[in-house]
């Protein structure tokens, strides 16, 4: 049952990333989304997200693509199969980085070089940046670091908001295929297993408050979609974009224990499907709860809670920390470093269907 009042609501989906396993950058994000859900909407203005979504937008409209980027938009939507990832991903770069928009910047940057230092150290970053490539951006700024190149910010400021618009693509895509996905897998399910009285269904959402923080008593809570359940048994989909994985991933694991401690379950049935063009393949595993690896999880919510509150204690202390170029290290010095899972915890909770 949902609480009538909770300040903190954290998604299940989004346990993982708020605890640094997808990278600094989807840490801040869940971190920023938190507090601009939360009663402290009041530093909304600050937080870096809000500019990013202007800088997106204005990009568009600049650079005449806002219609076509609509269409990608149409086409991540209507994702069913794993091939068709790859194309919305392509058409996003396309869309966005062959643009006459793009390639200005990449004509200024190249009058204002010295020709033969343009052609050896920065061309070939570029080019890997105009295929999509966002590790060539990090290599970029450590050639403006290096020598001093400031006339490389637009590029950089540029391509910073093109990549956040790639993986706003990604994100509809890889969503709207898993969510066909689950719901495919679901419907197979009850049409083999209804007869013998099992039928799986989306449930309503479940809720549970976790913690409170100590200094201002703000409580905060887990919530989320389980998949199904049949008996006490909870089932949870995942519908793959690279394939079957033979180790579930620790991302996995948290969600499944995050779930099965909502729902008070023992263990969980793991499916896991990939749905391309020919065909469908599936794998099954048993999760069990163990309660050591989940004690753990929980710590490390608690403290990440206990952080965001001394950052929304004052508006001076917020701004600090959304100026501070380091903001990773800040977060790791309070909440810990990224969780890890021994051999021993995987083996004890994990255990293939036969």
């Amino acid at each position: 049952m949902e609480p009538e009042f909770c300040h903190f609501k954290i998604p299940v989906s989004s346990v993982s990333r708020l605890l640094g396993l997808f990278g600094a950058e989807a840490q801040l994000h869940e971190l920023f989304s938190l507090v601009r859900k939360s009663p402290h909407r009041t530093l909304v203005s600050s937080i870096p997200g809000n500019a990013r979504y202007a800088k997106e937008q204005e990009y568009l409209h600049k650079s005449g693509t806002a219609e076509a980027w609509t269409a990608v938009k149409q086409s991540a939507e209507s994702c069913i199969v794993v091939e068709q990832l790859d194309f919305v991903n392509e058409l996003a770069k396309k869309t966005l980085l062959d643009t006459h928009y793009f390639k200005s910047f990449v004509a200024h940057i190249k009058s204002r070089l010295d020709v033969a230092f343009f052609g050896k150290e920065v061309a070939p970053l570029i080019n890997r940046v105009a295929a999509g490539d966002e590790a060539a951006l990090h290599e970029l700024r450590k050639v403006k670091t290096t020598h001093h190149l400031d006339s490389l910010n637009p590029l950089l400021e540029t391509s910073d908001v093109i990549f956040s618009l790639l993986a706003f693509a990604a994100r509809i895509a890889r969503t709207r295929y898993g969510t066909v996905g689950e719901e495919m897998y679901i419907t197979a399910f009850n049409a083999v297993m209804q007869p013998k009285g099992q039928v799986l269904s989306r449930q309503k959402p479940v809720f549970a408050v976790c913690g409170v923080t100590p200094q201002s008593g703000y409580n905060w809570c887990l919530h989320g979609f389980i998949d199904g359940m049949v008996g006490n048994r909870l089932f949870e989909i995942k519908h793959r974009i690279k394939g079957l994985v033979a180790d579930v991933p620790l991302y996995d694991l948290i969600q499944i224990h995050a779930y099965m401690f909502l729902t008070r379950s023992a263990q969980t049935k793991l499916v896991q499907c990939v749905r391309s063009n020919n065909s469908v393949v599936t794998d099954t595993h048993i999760v069990f709860f163990h309660q050591m690896f989940w004690d753990d999880i929980m710590m490390r919510l608690g403290r990440t809670l206990n952080f965001i509150e001394q950052l929304v204690a004052s508006k001076l202390a917020w701004d600090c920390f959304v100026q501070c170029s380091d903001k990773s290290r800040i977060i790791e010095q309070y909440v810990g470093s990224v969780p890890e899972i021994s051999k021993d915890v995987y083996d004890a909770m994990m255990c293939p269907e036969s």
